[in-house]
């Protein structure tokens, strides 16, 4: 009888029980953190450690298909570890497999910029798109670590 059910029944005069998406458990697969290193050779911060970037892997398995698909779940942060905001910058980074040929590569969206205080956290996960996905458990078999790409503006 709940219209946010998935077994709502607007006929329905009797409740024998709801069915919601959120039943469904995340597992945590693993999670991977690692330096950021500037790499604009005319930057003040050049080959310094300007950002920590931390990506949370995870595997969601939904019992039904009205709740979306399953596989395996990113969640990137960012936090800043300069003492100056960072405005209107982008980056990509790539985490190569230990054990095998490849790695995932995070592309962000086009047209979508980052910008953070100094020592702000923020979820940035909705910036990026992985790319060259393989599945869940050939990733927690290998793990991770990290390469980096970085480019960025900074302000004082």
């Amino acid at each position: 009888m709940d219209e946010n059910a998935l077994n709502y029944d607007i006929t329905a005069e009797v409740n024998k029980g709801c069915i919601y998406c959120d039943s469904s458990a995340t597992e945590d697969l693993n999670t991977f953190s690692d330096y950021m290193i500037d790499n604009r050779f005319n930057s003040q911060f050049f080959q310094d450690s300007v950002l920590i970037i931390r990506v949370e892997h995870q595997i969601q398995n939904f019992e039904f298909t009205q709740c979306g698909a399953s596989g395996c779940v990113f969640r990137i942060y960012a936090t800043n570890l300069t003492e100056f905001s960072m405005s209107s910058f982008q980056f990509n980074f790539e985490v190569p497999f230990q054990t095998t040929f490849g790695g995932y590569f995070f592309q962000i969206n086009n047209n979508l910029f980052l910008s953070l205080d100094p020592g702000e956290e923020k979820d940035i996960t909705d910036l990026f798109n992985p790319q060259n996905p393989l599945n869940c458990s050939e990733m927690a078999d290998t793990g991770f670590n990290f390469t980096s790409i970085f480019s960025g503006v900074y302000t004082e």
